[in-house]
């Protein structure tokens, strides 16, 4: 027997006039390994950037799906199986280690043959401030990415999905700050596993900092000890990572800091001291700011589980 198609107008979200379709077998044939939502009432703080709907599901058989004036920036990755996207116009199959990038207005159709399996990781986030970062951030455009290390952004969408299923709204702009560190990251990550496409000398740069995440020198002194200005050097990074080099060296030493409090049995001073950081007050601020818990909290959480 075929199946009938619905359409739904969301209710939710900044852009009001997105609309669902999908199959009326879709939902019945998931199964939900975990929800986590903000859809049952108003969004915890204002409209710039809010992390509206969580869910893991795994999925035997055929199903499909569309997004049509996309609401939301979305993330999907995926563990196992595959699916079939298109999004405004383009198709593209998703395998796993994959992550699916559906951008604020898109147009999306993602799909499963017969015979199909798949389990996969969904983080939808509404806000103006949602386009603003994907545009920003360049990942407007790119629609499937692999990273070099997706271990940083799975423990990013599953401390948020955690948060979401707490729903305390007094973590509101906690939360938030957990999604901008999250998307940042991402786009931080991807630009790092594309490091092979950038100029000789930002490679020999970018090296050196990776060796010395604590900045032992400024950056002119980087660049004049490359044979470089100093606005070269920004320029390459702005180019080829999209960011500046003082974000991605905090970028560096924050990502450090993660795996020296998961994996090692130094205290958050001498973490802290390692790095570079003048206070452990300031560390840990920075360390909030950027994985949404305390450097102890992200340690009693994430002991042993990531290498």
């Amino acid at each position: 027997m075929r199946c009938k198609l619905r359409t739904v107008v969301r209710k939710h979200g900044w852009r009001k006039d997105s609309v669902d379709h999908y199959r009326e077998d879709w939902f019945s044939g998931n199964r939900k390994e975990a929800i986590a939502q903000w859809e049952n009432g108003p969004l915890p703080y204002g409209s710039l950037l809010c992390p509206r709907y969580y869910s893991e599901i795994r999925r035997d058989g055929a199903g499909w799906f569309r997004f049509e004036n996309c609401a939301d920036l979305v993330f999907e990755y995926l563990l196992d199986g595959s699916l079939t996207y298109t999004q405004n116009g383009v198709t593209e199959t998703v395998r796993p280690g994959e992550i699916y990038v559906m951008h604020p207005g898109g147009d999306i159709v993602f799909h499963a043959e017969t015979g199909d399996c798949f389990h996969r990781h969904r983080l939808m986030i509404c806000g103006t401030l949602a386009q603003e970062l994907d545009l920003e951030l360049h990942l407007y455009g790119c629609n499937v990415f692999q990273l070099a290390d997706s271990g940083p952004f799975i423990g990013r969408l599953c401390g948020i999905a955690e948060r979401m299923a707490a729903h305390r709204p007094e973590e509101a702009a906690e939360l938030s700050a957990m999604v901008y560190s999250l998307i940042t990251g991402f786009a931080s990550e991807h630009s790092r596993s594309r490091v092979e496409t950038v100029p000789e000398p930002l490679k020999r740069v970018l090296q050196e900092m990776r060796k010395d995440p604590a900045g032992g020198r400024t950056v002119r002194e980087i660049a004049e000890a490359h044979g470089m200005e100093v606005h070269m050097l920004m320029r390459l990074f702005h180019r080829h990572l999209g960011v500046s080099p003082l974000e991605y060296r905090n970028r560096l030493r924050l990502e450090n800091a993660g795996r020296l409090a998961a994996h090692s049995e130094l205290s958050m001073k001498e973490i802290a001291e390692q790095l570079g950081y003048r206070s452990p007050l300031y560390f840990s601020t920075a360390f909030r700011r950027e994985f949404g818990v305390s450097p102890s909290e992200y340690r009693r959480r994430n002991r042993g589980k990531m290498e």
